[in-house]
């Protein structure tokens, strides 16, 4: 049962509630699982845009006609796409080391995500030029109504990636600080 006693009224007037320890609400720390599968699922998805369309350029040129791809960066045809993807292999395989006990091993984990994610800073911004040079270029030879150069589902892949596995590293230190203060179970 929660205890209203000891609690004081809240703003509206109401007592508030607090739980006690017999109702089975107290703290409880993350998951052991959760860790292990936002990084495993964070390397999948580096992988997925470190292979696919990382930019792509479309243009319409006569009024009425539905916009064309005129210009298309595959991370596969780049040297970079298969280091990013062999990186995100890499997060996806240490991914396990959240299961384990050893220190060092959790320690690697958070070290490939964060090399991960700075590569894919590196990346996404570098592409964000590129797509701003395409625009340049475009605009000094303009054989067209409109044209966008953005990016491609390979680099949102890479972003929701790079996230991904950093929130896997977030909730993987914080649930190691609560077992070592002893609120896992």
């Amino acid at each position: 049962m929660a205890d209203t006693t000891q609690a004081s009224s809240g703003l509206a007037g109401r007592d508030r509630v607090r739980a006690d320890s017999v109702s089975g609400a107290g703290y409880r720390t993350f998951p052991a699982r959760l860790p292990v599968l936002l990084t495993a699922l964070g390397g999948v998805l580096v992988v997925l845009g470190a292979l696919g369309a990382w930019l792509r350029a479309s243009a319409i040129t006569r009024v009425g006609d539905d916009p064309t791809t005129v210009r298309v960066l595959t991370g596969s045809g780049q040297r970079t796409g298969w280091v990013l993807a062999a990186i995100g292999v890499a997060v996806a395989v240490v991914s396990l080391a959240w299961r384990g006990r050893r220190r060092l091993t959790k320690l690697v984990a958070v070290a490939v995500a964060a090399v991960a994610a700075a590569a894919v800073a590196l990346r996404l911004v570098s592409l964000n030029d590129r797509a701003a040079l395409w625009a340049a270029e475009a605009r000094r030879a303009p054989r067209f109504i409109g044209f966008h150069a953005g990016l491609g589902w390979g680099a949102w892949c890479l972003l929701a990636g790079a996230i991904l596995a950093g929130f896997g590293v977030l909730v993987g230190v914080l649930r190691e600080l609560d077992v070592r203060k002893g609120y896992a179970r």
